[in-house]
């Protein structure tokens, strides 16, 4: 069977390795998920996608030489059918909508718990956008 691979764009280290710990835990095994990289800014994932075409990428959007707002219009570009989720400490409306207007598929606020990913990737399987 084919993995859904992930790929996770944060500027802070230690939110990856959180992020790819949580993706590991047994609970997410029936998502069929494996983690294939990570960036530190929109400009390294826009690369990255243009290589490997990740089927899922966890994204902060606040982030050093380019964000992940303008990253998303830029991987939409190479892939239409990515699947870009927010994970963000930014909780402000327009960014929310500005976020959904460009296509992402998700948002979810920092600091987060392992249920909110959960949910999210629930409702793709659900909406059978996954593998």
């Amino acid at each position: 069977m084919d993995k859904n691979t992930v790929l996770l764009v944060d500027d802070t280290s230690y939110i990856i390795y959180y992020f790819e710990k949580i993706l590991m835990d047994k609970v997410f095994k029936k998502f069929n998920l494996e983690v294939i990289g990570s960036a530190k800014n929109g400009l390294e994932a826009i690369k990255f996608h243009k290589k490997e075409k990740p089927l899922i990428t966890f994204m902060d959007i606040s982030m050093p030489n380019m964000n992940g707002l303008e990253a998303l219009a830029e991987i939409k570009k190479i892939k239409k059918e990515a699947i870009v989720i927010f994970v963000t400490a930014l909780g402000n409306k327009d960014k929310v909508i500005e976020a959904v207007q460009l296509g992402a598929a998700g948002y979810i606020l920092k600091p987060f718990k392992k249920e909110q990913i959960l949910d999210i990737l629930e409702k793709l399987k659900n909406k059978g956008e996954l593998k």
